[in-house]
């Protein structure tokens, strides 16, 4: 964080470096971690389709779940956030 000016301010934040991003990490030689998870421990323990942890590629869901709680959820728990995503999902006609 650096020095932050009177204009800035009252600009709307525009030019000035605050966000804190605690999701994921990048590094050059590990890879990726998300919430202190690397893909493979991901793979490991996210419920998959086939509801078999660690059978296959995890669920979407199951990944937008442990990065916005920082929880690794069950399959019911990505069950639900998919059926709510799709309830929410339908447009207005225009």
């Amino acid at each position: 964080i650096g020095e932050v000016t009177i204009d800035q301010c009252i600009g709307g934040a525009r030019g000035v470096k605050c966000m804190l991003w605690e999701t994921s990490n990048l590094d050059a030689d590990e890879g990726i971690r998300f919430r202190g998870l690397t893909i493979p421990e991901c793979q490991a323990v996210l419920p998959t389709y086939s509801g078999k942890t660690g059978d296959g590629e995890p669920l979407l869901e199951s990944l937008i779940w442990l990065l916005l709680t920082s929880e690794v959820p069950t399959k019911e728990q990505a069950d639900s956030l998919t059926a709510e995503l799709h309830a929410r999902s339908e447009l207005p006609s225009h």
